[in-house]
């Protein structure tokens, strides 16, 4: 699908150019899906996905860090939007934590003002639920708002 009445012609077609652009001189492939509740408005791919072979909607892309404000920032702001919880809300309400990462708030985790360290090379010891585990109770290094460091522990935190 190419688009639907929701989006104007003008819309797409600038839409295609941007992305057209980007492919033709930054990127080898992309896709987009633009979606509204349960509809699909747009639904498009470009390029190829290794130079060489043409990209597919069934393409995967190793999205890295992209993951925690595509997917990790959106889904914890549809549970904001449905009310299931808040910004202000503490960790400690819905995770068995201790101390004072119990007091930080959903909001300083998307923010990074956490206090939280940047990393942990704790993947090197423990695997799955048990790494996940050890991530959880991490304390904050100093308390929130001192400052801002970017850190992978506030998403897989918000994640859990």
């Amino acid at each position: 699908m190419k688009g639907s009445d929701d989006l104007k012609e003008k819309d797409i077609e600038s839409l295609n150019e941007i992305v057209l652009s980007g492919v033709n001189n930054v990127y080898t492939g992309a896709s987009v899906l633009i979606g509204k509740k349960e509809k699909i408005l747009y639904k498009n791919v470009f390029g190829t996905k290794d130079e060489k072979e043409k990209l597919t909607e069934e393409d995967i892309f190793d999205l890295a860090s992209v993951t925690k404000v595509v997917g990790t920032a959106t889904a914890v702001m549809k549970l904001i939007d449905e009310k299931q919880i808040k910004l202000e809300d503490k960790i400690g309400k819905f995770l068995e934590v201790s101390g004072p990462k119990s007091e930080v708030t959903i909001f300083e985790l998307l923010t990074h003002t956490s206090g939280m360290q940047a990393y942990s090379n704790l993947w090197e010891k423990y695997s799955g639920e048990e790494l996940l585990k050890h991530i959880i109770n991490i304390q904050p290094q100093i308390s929130p708002y001192k400052c801002y460091e970017y850190s992978c522990l506030n998403f897989i935190t918000l994640m859990k």
